[in-house]
């Protein structure tokens, strides 16, 4: 459920992701409380488009000072539906398709965009294996060939992170968990055909030659040498990380570690790495984030627009830059704030069927 204090926490991290290695964009996020499964196409069409119109009315979102990319719920089809509405809106701006990324390759998006997440933690991923000091402090050697991995979550981040790490680099993907629950095989699972088996069944249950396991926390805590959260935040607390038995834990999703647990996990003998500042080492074992696309700096909800955007968003000016995000990405800094570099979530939005501001049908407010 999306919520104000998730959404400034995700905004927070993008600020400091860009900060960390020096990329000249902030962060920030946004979000739609509702279920899209709740929702006909049309009908997620029109809330789209509708919550297109409000932000780009608030000079959150041009392609000079705010852009937004898909996030959970939301995809290519989403994107198009946004670029789309705000060309409609300014017709003049030669840049409006710029204003979104994720767009279908089709409608002036970029090929390999879907996977560049999966992708990027794949080269994370083998970046740490080539560093064999690093290796041994988790309890691992060699190369990726023959690691046992388990990926929580199969969207489109642990899909293919799942895809290219079995594929190309001989890893075992032994476990995935999901919604309904977690398979396993300890010979390796077929991400393909699982895939393809989640998307005609609804869930991962009845995978051929798996055995399935309802208790998805216990999945987390399976034996494994790496282990890929790539679903939601909040996944190994202070409450589980002392059961957690993986050597090696690849942040794919958005502060799937808690803080608590960030300081638990390095004197708990298991595998640890500096996450978020890579040249920063501690303890004996190891978490490796992989960390998505730049965003630029947000405006503020209650702040006067940026001065680019001024009279016409979208307006020539500064690049923007774009991250997956459910609704928002990040803009560009605004001039005249004493030098500020912190984030500003964008705020929550609701709208009904109908395209309108509202409270969606059986959605209550946080």
């Amino acid at each position: 459920m999306v919520d104000q204090d998730e959404v400034e926490a995700l905004a927070a991290l993008m600020s400091y992701k860009c900060a960390v290695v020096d990329i000249p964009f902030g962060g920030s996020k946004g979000g739609l409380c509702l279920d899209p499964a709740q929702y006909t196409a049309d009908e997620l069409e029109a809330i789209t488009r509708a919550f297109t119109r409000e932000l780009a009315r608030r000079h959150f979102i041009s392609p000079s000072v705010n852009v937004p990319a898909p996030d959970i719920g939301t995809g290519p089809r989403e994107m198009a539906w946004v670029a789309d509405e705000y060309r409609r809106m300014f017709p003049d701006d030669i840049s409006a398709l710029a204003c979104v990324t994720g767009k279908p390759a089709t409608q002036s998006g970029i090929r390999g965009r879907v996977e560049a997440t999966g992708r990027g933690v794949q080269y994370g991923l083998r970046e740490f294996f080539r560093h064999p000091e690093d290796a041994a402090r988790a309890g691992l050697t060699g190369t990726l060939a023959g690691k046992r991995v388990i990926v929580q979550g199969l969207g489109n981040v642990g899909y293919h992170a799942a895809k290219f790490l079995s594929e190309e680099d001989g890893a075992r993907v032994v476990g995935v968990i999901e919604r309904d629950g977690a398979v396993f095989d300890a010979a390796g699972l077929h991400i393909e055909r699982l895939a393809e088996h989640r998307r005609e069944t609804g869930g991962l249950k009845g995978f051929p030659g798996a055995r399935f396991d309802p208790d998805r926390a216990a999945a987390l805590e399976a034996d494994c040498d790496i282990l890929l959260p790539a679903a939601l935040e909040n996944q190994v607390t202070a409450a589980n990380t002392h059961r957690i038995r993986a050597r090696l834990v690849a942040e794919a999703a958005n502060g799937p570690v808690t803080f608590e647990a960030d300081e638990i996990l390095p004197g708990r003998g298991g595998g640890r790495h500096p996450g978020l500042l890579p040249e920063r080492r501690r303890g004996d074992g190891v978490v490796l984030r992989v960390d998505q696309e730049p965003v630029a700096h947000p405006v503020r909800p209650d702040g006067p627009p940026h001065p680019r955007a001024a009279g016409r968003p979208g307006g020539r000016g500064d690049r923007g830059g774009g991250r997956p995000a459910a609704a928002t990405g990040g803009g560009r800094p605004a001039a005249g704030r004493g030098g500020r570099t912190g984030c500003h979530p964008v705020r929550v939005g609701r709208y009904d069927a109908a395209g309108v501001p509202g409270n969606p049908r059986g959605v209550a407010h946080p």
